[in-house]
This record gives C-alpha cells, sequence and structure tokens, in this order.
C-alpha cells in the first residue's frame, strides 16, 4: 500500500531541490571568490562556508541567501525557484 502524497511532501521536495542548487552555486562561489567568502563568513554569515552543511546545520532561507550573496556582490544571476 502506498501512502498518499501530500502538500508537505511537494514542498519538502521543491526546498530539496533549491538546496541542491543552493550548494553547488555556493561551492562555486566559495571557489571564485575564496576572499569574500571568508569575509561574508567573517560576517556571520557562515552558511557561505560548504564544511557546515556536512556539520549538520541547516540551510538558511533561499530567498535571504541570495539577497545577502547580491549585497556581497558574489551572485548576480537570476534565482529559479522549483
Amino acid at each position: 500500500m502506498t501512502r498518499k502524497t501530500t502538500p508537505r511532501d511537494k514542498d519538502n521536495n521543491k526546498d530539496a531541490g533549491a538546496r541542491e542548487e543552493l550548494l553547488i552555486l555556493l561551492h562555486r562561489l566559495e571557489q571564485k571568490y575564496p576572499t569574500k567568502a571568508r569575509i561574508a563568513e567573517a560576517l556571520g554569515l557562515k552558511y557561505i562556508s560548504i564544511a557546515h552543511y556536512y556539520d549538520g546545520r541547516s540551510l538558511p532561507n533561499f530567498d535571504t541567501t541570495i539577497k545577502m550573496l547580491r549585497l556581497l556582490n558574489l551572485y548576480d544571476g537570476e534565482v529559479r525557484h522549483g
């Protein structure tokens, strides 16, 4: 017997896609701008460091993260929502 898909399941799947996209984006930014990534980390944007994800810390809100990255001139692309 299969379980019926709920709206919450769909939200979780969408969040997982956004989180994966965010991880990839932050990893690329960290490689391209290591100094700015360290500055961002010093400012309290600790989630910019990929190492924090593997420490079991939760990801911040996707939109908030993009806004912060734009303020630091680390991201100037389009934000895609799943």
